[in-house]
């Protein structure tokens, strides 16, 4: 038995499937994935955070450059129309 100390983790069923999944295929133990894991979470919070937002952040510039895209496309028929109607057809 190591001499380190033990935790435990209440985890959802599809984080356990994976971790067993990739335990599996890499013939690591539990324990040790989960150490790397967090040993690495642990020495990059900010990195790891920072990623984060930037991902989100990047999405939703996505997200409100396809709408403004879709916006000004009905602004577009709206005039067109507007013009339509008022050259007296």
């Amino acid at each position: 038995m190591s001499g380190n100390p033990f935790i435990s983790a209440r985890v959802p069923s599809e984080v356990l499937e994976q971790l067993e999944s990739y335990a599996e295929a890499t013939g690591e133990s539990k324990s040790k994935i989960l150490l790397k894991a967090l040993v690495s979470y642990l020495e990059n919070p900010t990195e790891t955070s920072i990623t984060t937002t930037e991902k989100r952040i990047r999405t939703l510039e996505n997200y409100v450059h396809e709408r403004f895209k879709s916006l000004e496309a009905e602004v577009d028929k709206l005039d067109k129309k507007i013009f339509y109607l008022q050259s007296g057809h």
